[in-house]
């Protein structure tokens, strides 16, 4: 009996040593957010949170706050220099971040770690580690022996629990050991490792580990969770360890080129991707440039791109990673903007070493423009252009996103016939359905003059008529319907009207219908996401028809012109 006790303690004991060494391999990796990033995430959240975009407004919020995911230790064998590998999509507009390492509950924090290279297309990220601050963290070996389905394997990371990153080593089977997935951020099919072990918000950068005995962890990295599929359970992705070796092999150890060969290299690249398609575009897209993309445009950015790129926004929002939607919309509008005017690389304007940062030239015929480029990431990527405003994404012309809110509006309208009518006054409200399609509810005032009849009974035998004009004020309320033709002028929008007019109106003792036609053209300046201030001046024919009842009131139509200023609610 001791003798299978004294097995069954060991294998216990070495299970729970592999575990503890696996906690001196696997980190929490924080990035850490400038103040302008961080301020961005923060305002970008409130406004959408503000205008109804609560599930996006949530995920940029708690970025904001924060975001953490995992991350695996590897040592180059030829340059000797240890790296944290992990998802590029944790590092996301960091060039820098922080690595917490636990063991036996003590936390040791190394800061302001480089991250020195990414693979936009697989999702991997580089970070590398001081020699000085290494300390007891045991590298993990890479595994590229086959895979089968129905392999045990296992993963190590610190999804968050109560808000925290919280250690979890655990379980699962290999389902498909050779997926091919064209991904959201790639032209080509490339294979993922799909298993059923647990990966949970925080795993993201944790290794797809194997069973080994060729170090101290008894564990060997297969792969690197990225994914975990919506709507379905226990299907997590990780991206093979093939990848990782050649994401390492490309960026570390080799000979450094000139700043100008690669940003030359990048530049040329950048019109071929354009020509393909907006994932092409994406790994050339600086996170430097979503942070300069406005609350305001968002809406402008979904809209202007293409059926795919904004299906592709939107997963990437339900998988928590709103930057990277927001890189495929600036993506998916270079795209448009390039291939129009079929720009070609012209030229290098200037390169600033210190900075990073560089002005490369495009032509089109005779027309060229600048576009700005940064180094970020170990990547040069495009930080702007000058036929892309990152405030105003929507071209000038006709707009397809004007209005789609409710408006107030405040009323005036100045007769012609002032011997038939006084001054109009109304409140209206408006809302846009469909851009050119408005429907409105109004309610006003105004005083009338009928022409009535009544009678003389100085002779009760021959009664006589007489002609008398009455004054009359009248309340009426209004419903409209009608088009627009939004035509948009930078921040500024000229929007030609007409609308059909019909509703109910009363008085003292009077009682009956309007029905008209208002035309004219709305002046709004665009403040914000569908936020407008309104100037409109049109031309309002209206005909009040009354109920007689007793005596014979007629009225002229009121002709006259309508002036309103409102704004957007």
């Amino acid at each position: 009996m001791r003798k299978p006790l004294a097995l069954l303690l060991a294998v216990f004991m070495s299970v729970t040593v592999m575990s503890q060494s696996l906690r001196e391999s696997v980190v929490v990796v924080t990035p850490t957010y400038s103040e302008k990033t961080q301020q961005f995430l923060s305002t970008f959240g409130k406004h959408l949170k503000s205008d109804g975009f609560y599930a996006a407004a949530e995920v940029l919020e708690s970025y904001s706050k924060g975001i953490y995911g995992s991350g695996f230790a590897y040592r180059d064998t030829i340059s000797g220099k240890m790296y944290i590998v992990t998802n590029r999509h944790v590092v996301d507009q960091a060039s820098e971040v922080d690595i917490e390492i636990t063991s036996n509950d003590n936390t040791h924090k190394i800061t302001n770690c480089q991250v020195v290279a990414c693979d936009d297309a697989l999702d991997l990220a580089l970070i590398l580690l001081p020699e000085s601050e290494i300390g007891n963290i045991i590298p993990l070996p890479l595994s590229v022996a086959p895979l089968h389905d129905g392999d045990n394997v296992f993963t190590a990371g610190y999804p968050g629990l109560a808000g925290k990153p919280s250690w979890q080593y655990a379980n699962g089977i290999i389902s498909n050991a050779s997926l091919t997935l064209e991904s959201l951020v790639s032209t080509s099919k490339s294979r993922f490792i799909q298993h059923t072990a647990p990966v949970d918000a925080g795993s993201s950068g944790s290794p797809l580990l194997i069973k080994t005995d060729n170090n101290i962890t008894g564990h060997s990295v297969i792969g690197i969770n990225t994914w975990k599929a919506n709507g379905r359970e226990n299907t997590n992705l990780a991206i093979p360890a093939s990848a990782i070796i050649e994401l390492i092999e490309k960026n570390v150890g080799q000979p450094a080129t000139n700043d100008s060969i690669r940003l030359k290299e990048r530049a040329q690249g950048l019109t071929k991707a354009v020509k393909e398609t907006y994932k092409s575009v994406i790994p050339y897209v600086s996170y430097g440039f979503v942070s300069e993309i406005s609350a305001s445009t968002f809406y402008d950015l979904i809209i202007q791109s293409s059926d795919n790129a904004q299906t592709a926004i939107n997963e990437s929002y339900e998988q928590g990673k709103p930057l990277d939607g927001i890189r495929i919309g600036i993506a998916d509008i270079i795209c448009q903007k390039f291939v129009q005017k079929d720009y070609k690389f012209n030229k290098i304007v200037s390169i600033d070493a210190d900075k990073h940062t560089a002005t490369v030239e495009y032509i089109s015929g005779n027309k060229t423009i600048d576009t700005e480029w940064e180094l970020e990431q170990g990547n040069w990527r495009i930080k702007g252009a000058d036929n892309m405003n990152k405030t105003d994404i929507e071209p000038n012309g006709i707009s397809k996103t004007y209005g789609f809110g409710t408006s107030i509006y405040a009323n005036v309208g100045f007769p012609f016939n002032k011997d038939c009518y006084g001054m109009l006054y109304n409140i209206s409200f408006k809302r846009t359905v469909a851009t050119f399609l408005t429907y409105e509810l109004g309610i006003g005032a105004v005083n009338v003059k009928t022409n009535d009849i009544e009678w003389d009974y100085t002779n009760p035998q021959e009664p006589v008529e007489v002609p008398v004009t009455n004054n009359h004020t009248m309340a009426d309320i209004n419903i409209g319907i009608g088009g627009q033709l939004p035509i948009k002028c930078s921040v500024i929008y000229i929007v030609p009207y007409v609308k059909g007019l019909g509703g109910l109106c009363a008085g003292k003792e009077i009682f009956g219908i309007n029905y008209g036609v208002n035309a004219g053209l709305e002046f709004a300046y665009k403040f914000g996401y569908q936020k407008y201030v309104l100037l409109n001046v049109g031309y309002l024919h209206r005909w009040t028809s009354l109920f007689d009842f007793g005596s014979a009131r007629k009225s002229q139509p009121f002709s006259g012109i309508t002036a309103a200023i409102g704004v957007s609610l």
